[in-house]
């Protein structure tokens, strides 16, 4: 299981986007929204079962992810914060408040060791198009800037 609390500079009605269920609105704390997925995005491939459940305050998102039937952990012990993750095992959330389809939007992603990729992503064709722009503005400490992760294996 790995949970996720980070500070944000915003009030939240955020939406989550998962294989089963596009959008998520995500609810008040201690009121919780939870939903399983068992398909990888945008592949569609099977994976083990996933549930996530979340809810906010005025200073914090919470994400609790939880890794239903995963055998393994495969991760790069090499890795550090904002490197390429996603090349192995990851819990993500694509993070945005709105219910329309984002140009940007938060990204964030844990490995079963911790380590995270945190950035908000510029991506105006909102697909990997040859010859359009994609960027990143990482968040290069997450950890000084408030955010918390507690994995249990």
């Amino acid at each position: 299981m790995h949970a996720l609390s980070f500070l944000s500079t915003f009030s939240l009605v955020a939406v989550i986007a998962t294989a089963s269920k596009p959008d998520i609105k995500v609810p008040k704390c201690p009121a919780k929204v939870s939903t399983t997925f068992t398909t990888q995005i945008p592949s569609g491939t099977a994976c083990p079962q996933t549930k996530v459940e979340l809810c906010y305050t005025n200073t914090e998102l919470s994400l609790v992810f939880v890794a239903l039937g995963e055998k393994n952990d495969y991760y790069d012990p090499k890795q550090t914060t904002n490197d390429n993750i996603w090349e192995y095992e990851v819990m993500e959330a694509f993070i945005y408040k709105g219910s329309d389809d984002p140009q940007t939007y938060f990204e964030y992603e844990v490995s079963p060791n911790n380590v995270t990729f945190n950035a908000f992503i510029f991506n105006p064709s909102r697909m990997r198009k040859a010859n359009m722009p994609l960027d990143h503005a990482y968040i290069a400490e997450p950890f000084s800037d408030g955010f918390t992760i507690n994995s249990v294996g």
